[in-house]
């Protein structure tokens, strides 16, 4: 006949196995998560600074070619796309503001490299429009003009003063990027 004390004994050593299951199933989780948050950090470290670099590459080509190259500016698009989908691993960052910070960068980048192609496409369209109007006024044509500039000069213009716009952006960008990186490194 099995006696109280004995019911109580295989009701401790029963709870003292979940109890020790528990904490070393606690620990295990506790070490993979602190193990992806390590590499998800590594990962969007290496990303950024790639994506910085790019950035600085386009920056500098621009700056002696006076336009923005479109191979530098698809290579950015690429980055951004493959960096959109670490959006949802942010949950590895230690803190809800490193999150945020984290997700806003992405989409300030990614609007950035945005803004910089319709940029350079408008700068181009209208250029190829002010040379079909100034062919039609040469050719003596009655059409209504299809450029929103009235010369090459005054697309220029517009081009450059949008260019430094967005130079003063690249800094702010640049800014957070490193704010950002050191932030990552502390935590």
């Amino acid at each position: 006949m099995i006696q109280s004390s004995d019911v109580l004994l295989i009701f401790l050593g029963a709870l003292l196995t979940y109890i020790s299951t528990s904490i070393i199933e606690w620990g295990k989780n506790r070490g993979e998560r602190k193990e992806k948050s390590h590499n998800f950090k590594l990962v969007i470290k290496q990303e950024l600074k790639t994506i910085e670099k790019t950035l600085e590459k386009l920056k500098t080509v621009f700056e002696y070619k006076f336009y923005y190259d479109y191979t530098i500016l698809d290579k950015l698009r690429k980055n951004i796309d493959s960096f959109e989908a670490f959006k949802s691993d942010a949950i590895f960052l230690n803190n809800a503001e490193l999150q945020e910070k984290f997700i806003d960068l992405i989409s300030d980048i990614s609007d950035y490299v945005a803004s910089i192609r319709s940029l350079q496409d408008v700068y181009y369209n209208q250029q190829q429009k002010i040379t079909e109007d100034i062919d039609n006024r040469a050719k003596k044509k009655l059409t209504a003009q299809t450029s929103i500039y009235k010369d090459h000069k005054e697309n220029m213009d517009e081009f450059n003063r949008r260019s430094v716009e967005k130079a003063i952006d690249f800094v702010e960008i640049k800014r957070r990027l490193d704010e950002f990186l050191k932030q990552v490194d502390l935590k």
